[in-house]
């Protein structure tokens, strides 16, 4: 498992309550706790545990009472060998839902990504205005949309 600590930013303001953010990356197949929470906001998170290319990254609070609780979570496939990688699902705690969080863990999983070699990151936000919105956000554009929204994918160019 690796693990980095995720910096705080000045409008973090301390208002949630997190000091001390870490983004774990996890083989799927360790990855339950962060695999629940993806399931459970209703992320399709279509993970195959035996995959050696996909992995889980999870944002976990190191000073909770339980530092094992992910509060954001995003399944990571790639890179491959032409330097992309795709963000398959993305799910938020529902007690951290409009904390920015979805944005935190994007973003760290991008700058982690990018240390990496990977030149290009796919994601797909599915029916979910508010993922499309974060993505936008982290500086993802629009690639490619179809009839229904499921088919819309954004891309971001590291």
């Amino acid at each position: 498992m690796d693990e980095r600590v995720v910096p705080r930013r000045a409008e973090d303001g301390g208002a949630l309550g997190l000091t001390t953010l870490l983004l774990r990356r996890m083989p799927a197949g360790s990855a339950g706790r962060a695999l629940d929470l993806l399931a459970a906001g209703g992320a399709s998170p279509g993970v195959d545990p035996g995959a050696a290319d996909q992995c889980v990254y999870a944002l976990v609070d190191m000073a909770s009472d339980d530092p094992d609780e992910p509060l954001a979570a995003v399944v990571v496939v790639g890179p491959d060998a032409g330097g992309g990688a795709e963000l398959r699902a993305l799910a938020v705690s529902p007690a951290y839902i409009g904390s920015r969080l979805g944005g935190r863990i994007v973003t760290a999983v991008v700058d982690q990504l990018r240390t990496t070699g990977t030149r290009r990151v796919l994601a797909a936000p599915g029916h979910h205005v508010d993922v499309e919105r974060i993505y936008r956000q982290v500086g993802f554009r629009p690639v490619a949309t179809g009839p229904h929204a499921l088919d819309s994918w954004y891309e971001l160019e590291l």
